[in-house]
């Protein structure tokens, strides 16, 4: 593990807030070749990369490929954050109300950009629309151990997924 991954998997552990995530992700100069060991690209989907998990938090390396996105989903209660850390990716938003999801903004992520997400009602998409390859770094608090995902091809009905 480099010393800026370790460095800020240290400080993301000591969080007890969303504003500290946000410090930090913003403070922290984190690139690709710090979680090289963790990049790992998929032809069929992104790919996600276990850095470390606690009983109290988790840090993953996502990959994407151009075309490669996420399915519609919540964090199920956990707060997630993450960071681009090359290229760029399409982060868009969804609210729940009455079992369907619906659309609330769609913003581009570029190198060094960061979001925080919290709350079972909100959904969100990640996508690499670009042409280049994307990675992104993504801490949760607690793990995620099951989240909820909607498919708009069946009318958004929400599924849980268990997350192994």
């Amino acid at each position: 593990m480099t010393p800026k991954l370790k460095e800020l998997i240290e400080k993301l552990s000591a969080c007890r807030d969303i504003s500290s995530i946000k410090s930090h992700l913003s403070n922290t100069d984190i690139g690709a070749s710090d979680v090289a060991d963790y990049v790992r690209f998929e032809n069929g989907g992104y790919s996600r990369n276990r850095v470390i998990k606690t009983d109290r938090f988790e840090v993953l390396v996502l990959c994407w490929k151009p075309e490669q996105k996420s399915k519609i989903h919540n964090h199920a209660g956990s707060v997630c954050a993450f960071k681009v850390i090359k290229g760029a990716l399409k982060n868009t938003n969804f609210v729940q109300e009455g079992g369907k999801v619906f659309l609330t903004s769609a913003n581009k992520l570029s190198l060094s950009q960061y979001i925080v997400l919290s709350g079972v009602d909100n959904f969100h998409e990640i996508a690499n629309d670009y042409a280049e390859n994307a990675v992104s770094i993504h801490f949760y608090s607690p793990p995620i151990e099951h989240y909820q995902v909607a498919d708009q091809e069946s009318d958004s009905q929400l599924i849980e997924e268990v997350v192994l």
